[in-house]
């Protein structure tokens, strides 16, 4: 049975190329570069691309998930967060969902669950998408995405894929700076764990603008700790 998740205005994303806005001091904090001109993203060609698309998704746990989409209403007042992380960028099958699904459940299957870390707040500078990236587990993440973009799921994605979770989506580049050391106070100032389980995957829909529909989940399992003689 499918689900229908949360409207949304900040994912699932497509991942962007590598070239974050990111000017750091020696203590590793992010600095406003209020000079730099931005440029918007195009959020009505991104929908409509994406529309009737698919993704693989991994969204956050408590109580991070909820810090992050609370995070995003601050930032964008009218979204609908739902925190994630993407392992396969928005993309329309080369094959049948029945497919994509074997495809999944055959490479989900041999996977274990990992750990994640959040690291700094950046921004992109293509889309002026503002982001949490991502410390260890960034190698685990690319090599997944490696090993899915295969048969039905096999895509020619328009950039490099960089993981992250996707906080803001701003039309408007004028204030994007402010916006960005904002988000850097606010997870300055998070008390709790930046490290997380990935322990489950979601195979998402686009069914309509900013509405994805869970249509099959995958979970990772833990080798036994029992073993024959």
């Amino acid at each position: 049975m499918s689900v229908r998740t949360t409207v949304t205005c900040v994912g699932p994303p497509e991942a962007k190329a590598g070239d974050g806005l990111r000017r750091k001091n020696g203590n590793g904090n992010g600095q406003g570069a209020a000079s730099r001109r931005l440029a918007p993203m195009d959020l009505a060609r991104y929908r409509a691309r994406v529309l009737d698309s698919y993704a693989l998704v991994s969204y956050l746990p408590e109580p991070i998930g909820s810090f992050f989409n609370q995070l995003s209403r601050q930032l964008v007042p009218d979204c609908r967060p739902k925190s994630l992380i993407t392992l396969l960028p928005p993309r329309h099958l080369s094959g049948s969902v029945e497919e994509a699904k074997a495809t999944l459940a055959s490479v989900t299957g041999s996977l274990q669950p990992f750990e994640l870390e959040i690291t700094t707040i950046e921004i992109f500078d293509a889309t002026s998408v503002i982001y949490a990236d991502i410390g260890e587990g960034r190698d685990r993440l690319l090599s997944i995405h490696v090993d899915l973009n295969v048969d039905a799921l096999a895509y020619q994605e328009q950039f490099a894929f960089h993981p992250h979770v996707t906080l803001a989506i701003h039309a408007n580049s004028e204030n994007i700076h402010a916006l960005v050391d904002e988000a850097r106070l606010e997870w300055a100032a998070y008390p709790g764990e930046r490290r997380f389980q990935v322990e489950h995957l979601h195979f998402v829909h686009n069914v309509a603008p900013e509405c994805w529909e869970d249509i099959a989940s995958y979970t990772l399992v833990a080798p036994s700790p029992f073993r024959g003689r």
